[in-house]
């Protein structure tokens, strides 16, 4: 992230403790170069009536002007990549299929029928990896991007232990 960020401080909040600085220097690029700076006049904001100070409400609904602000200026840097999930995987009560939800398209689509135990997604999020007991016990990947099913691990001659729960 680059660019200069104002980040309002309450009346006797030091900036070394304030939360949203804190997630602000998280957030910067690897290896980026910053500036910052505490500034002792009001936060002002651009709205249609023209520049007005910030304010603050708290909890109890009661109102502060911004009088001090931190001002971080930052700049170079190597761009962190953030990882947002794009997928949710989902199976019905017997274990049958396996459906996904995909949040860009917004809608839920049934991308296997197998038998799905104990679903695990990948680092990336491009594979679900599953245990699969019914006819021939294995762990599998299946692959997102074509729907490809894949056997990782044979475990026909692999003793398992039993999860039972009873209540």
């Amino acid at each position: 992230m680059q660019g200069v960020y104002k980040i309002p401080l309450r009346h006797n909040e030091e900036p070394s403790q304030s939360a949203r600085v804190k997630a602000i220097l998280a957030t910067l690029a690897i290896g980026a170069q910053y500036d910052m700076r505490v500034v002792d006049a009001p936060l002002m904001v651009d709205t249609e009536r023209g520049k007005r100070p910030v304010e603050i409400r708290d909890a109890n609904r009661a109102c502060e002007t911004v009088t001090r602000y931190v001002e971080i200026r930052a700049h170079g840097g190597e761009e962190k990549r953030r990882r947002v999930a794009r997928h949710l995987a989902a199976m019905p009560f017997d274990s049958s299929k396996v459906m996904l939800f995909d949040f860009t398209a917004q809608r839920w689509e049934e991308i296997a029928r197998v038998s799905v135990s104990f679903p695990n997604w990948s680092r990336t999020g491009e594979c679900l990896y599953f245990l699969h007991e019914q006819d021939d016990p294995s762990v599998m990947r299946l692959r997102i991007r074509d729907r490809k099913i894949e056997r990782v691990a044979d475990l026909k001659n692999f003793r398992q232990t039993a999860l039972s729960v009873t209540g």
